[in-house]
């Protein structure tokens, strides 16, 4: 899920994954979310274990009037989509990056 904060100069972007968006399957160690906004680093932005309703979470600020592409990562190595994702679009690897806007509607 993506929940986000606007302020006059910002937009807080929390990226928050619960148990049934996560691959199955699979042991979970760690999650980064990496994108256009930390410059595709798979170990700038890892999100942190919470809540039972929203157990990863990582919150990055971001500029106004911009549309940013993402991907989660798990475990440095299998990427996968958020589904709530405000959209899509192929990358040059032929496969998606979701993609989050801070235009305020």
């Amino acid at each position: 899920m993506l929940a986000k904060k606007f302020t006059k100069t910002k937009c807080k972007v929390s990226f928050e994954l619960s148990a049934d968006q996560l691959p199955e399957g699979v042991g979970i160690e760690k999650i980064t979310v990496v994108g256009d906004f930390n410059e595709w680093n798979i170990e700038a932005s890892p999100l942190k274990k919470g809540t039972k309703s929203a157990p990863w979470k990582a919150t990055v600020e971001l500029e106004l009037n911009q549309k940013y592409a993402f991907r989660y990562l798990l475990n440095g190595e299998q990427w996968f989509d958020e589904s709530q994702a405000d959209e899509y679009a192929t990358n040059d690897m032929g496969s998606q990056n979701c993609i989050v806007s801070t235009h305020q509607s």
